[in-house]
């Protein structure tokens, strides 16, 4: 009977060590599947953003907008964004819009380069851009997205870093425009394609206007 026991336990043993292997072996076969089916999805998309044909390409960039695919979005902004065309790009700026939930803005100095807040301190020789902001030093702010709309390009949300609340704005073309209730704080950017990233303007009350950039990647 013990003999038996042990047989009948090892056959389990090997049974259960079988069955594990080969769910194993299937899980990895459809890993490798999805992978290879992502990869022609993406060259299926690739082709159609390149497509000659404008309207193709705005299909393909609609689409992507409304996915919630970061890969496909990821690509239709590096095609899109930098694209001559301006309905594609403008239609480009949306996707990104839709697939971020905050906006840095970075303030600039007269040069254009970047502020750090160690410098905004005990500093009179810098520009108006490195000025204390109350009682905060400020060398950027953040637009948290509540709501953006693809198709209107409307967009809402809350200003932190600055007295400024909640703003509303809209994508007119391929620049960004937003402000909070009576102007007291508003802003645009534009994509700039020279240097690959948004610059624009912002307001700060009564404060004179800054120079500012979003690094979008």
């Amino acid at each position: 009977m013990r003999l038996l026991a042990v047989l009948f336990g090892a056959t389990l043993i090997c049974f259960s060590s079988g069955l594990a292997w080969s769910q194993q072996g299937s899980r990895s076969g459809a890993g490798a599947q999805d992978l290879h089916q992502e990869a022609a999805q993406l060259q299926e998309l690739r082709g159609r953003l390149n497509n000659p044909d404008p309207t193709v390409r705005m299909l393909a960039l609609r689409s992507v907008a409304r996915s919630n695919n970061p890969l496909h979005k990821r690509l239709a902004i590096s095609l899109g964004i930098s694209s001559a065309d301006a309905e594609v790009h403008e239609m480009a700026v949306r996707v990104l819009l839709s697939s971020v939930r905050q906006i840095r803005i970075d303030f600039l100095d007269t040069d254009g380069q970047p502020i750090s807040s160690d410098e905004t301190s005990g500093r009179p020789e810098l520009p108006r851009q490195a000025r204390r902001h109350g009682r905060q030093a400020l060398d950027h702010l953040l637009l948290t997205i509540t709501t953006f709309d693809v198709e209107t390009g409307f967009i809402d949300g809350v200003v932190e870093g600055a007295s400024c609340g909640k703003f509303t704005g809209s994508v007119p073309g391929a620049r960004i425009s937003w402000a909070t209730r009576g102007n007291r704080c508003s802003g645009t950017l534009q994509y700039n394609q020279e240097i690959g990233e948004f610059r624009g303007t912002l307001n700060l009350g009564r404060q004179p206007t800054e120079l500012v950039r979003w690094r979008h990647n």
